[in-house]
């Protein structure tokens, strides 16, 4: 459809705002502050992320939860690096190819 100038459906204030994210959504309930008190008695203002930290380690460590615990680690380390010997692979690969060409 060619452009019309003054055209009455033409969108005058842009695109519309994308919808917020989920992620983006619980990245800011994460930040947000919570006020709590310790064991101690003590009144303190804690971010809501270490409240899920503190909640998430501690469930993994009473319930001695193994996946919660590799789950946790794989967050913090990352996962552990996998060598991929891709020559051999490739070689399987160009004999297969050369067997399909020479009528094999």
């Amino acid at each position: 459809m060619p452009f019309i100038k003054d055209d009455p459906n033409i969108n005058r204030e842009g695109r519309p705002p994308k919808s917020q994210a989920l992620t983006d959504i619980i990245r800011q309930k994460l930040e947000e502050e919570r006020d709590i008190t310790d064991k101690d008695g003590k009144k303190r203002r804690v971010k809501i992320k270490e409240l899920f930290a503190e909640r998430a380690l501690k469930l993994a460590i009473e319930n001695e939860d193994i996946h919660a615990m590799k789950l946790i680690l794989n967050y913090i380390d990352g996962l552990p690096s996998q060598n991929v010997d891709l020559k051999s692979e490739s070689e399987v690969i160009l004999k297969i190819i050369e067997k399909t060409n020479n009528g094999d």
